[in-house]
């Protein structure tokens, strides 16, 4: 966000301007509302440990992206960069995402132009965040890939029927029912660049309005 120390952002929320909407990664502060929007989005079987993803963050501080709207975490989604071992259990049905350790994600730095493969782990909104999905999130995570030049594919799976909406909205292909699967949930795939081709051509849909927007690092 143009204007703001770095420093003062970090260390004291409040500073922010009331009103304001924005991206930036998540603090370990964060974590609680994540874990708060988890419960409730998903099914309880489906919610994750807070102090697994204190250990997730403390590992890579990126893989949580936030959207603080009016001060306050209106929303966040997460994509994993996960060491390919770990990625090709999940992928073959054998492992599920609770199953992740801190050992199976991967550092930012080796990440970073070396990944080429992500799974989009979640992404959770609350009620008045939605109305700022279709408008902010997903060129958001556009963003995201296109940060990492040599992203191929991105999986995913859907644990709700607006996901799956989503999935089916931008053409990802299904590569596993979900009857295969210790998660239980249908695997999809699709290729990077494609995503973002097709994000693009759904601009005047979407209509992006990234005017008052921009990610803090």
């Amino acid at each position: 966000m143009k204007g703001y120390d770095q420093e003062k952002v970090i260390n004291n929320s409040c500073l922010l301007p009331v009103g304001s909407t924005f991206f930036r990664y998540a603090r370990l502060y964060d974590i609680d509302e994540i874990v708060k929007l988890d419960e409730s989005v998903f099914d309880k079987h489906e919610i994750i440990d807070r102090n697994k993803f204190f250990e997730w963050h403390n590992k890579n501080p990126k893989i949580f992206t936030c959207l603080v709207d009016d001060n306050k975490v209106a929303g966040y989604f997460s994509i994993l960069p996960l060491k390919k071992e770990s990625l090709d259990k999940f992928l073959a049905g054998e492992v599920c995402e609770k199953s992740f350790t801190s050992n199976d994600i991967l550092q930012y730095k080796d990440a970073v132009g070396h990944c080429r493969d992500f799974y989009f782990f979640s992404i959770a909104i609350n009620s008045n965040g939605r109305k700022l999905f279709l408008r902010y999130f997903i060129n958001e995570i556009a963003k995201e890939l296109q940060a990492n030049n040599n992203s191929r594919n991105l999986y995913v799976t859907a644990a709700k029927n607006e996901g799956r909406a989503l999935i089916e909205r931008f053409n990802f292909r299904l590569v596993q029912k979900g009857a295969c699967r210790a998660d239980g949930h249908d695997l999809y795939v699709k290729e990077v660049d494609d995503f973002i081709k097709r994000i693009k051509a759904h601009r005047g849909y979407i209509k992006y309005r990234l005017d008052n927007i921009d990610k803090i690092y």
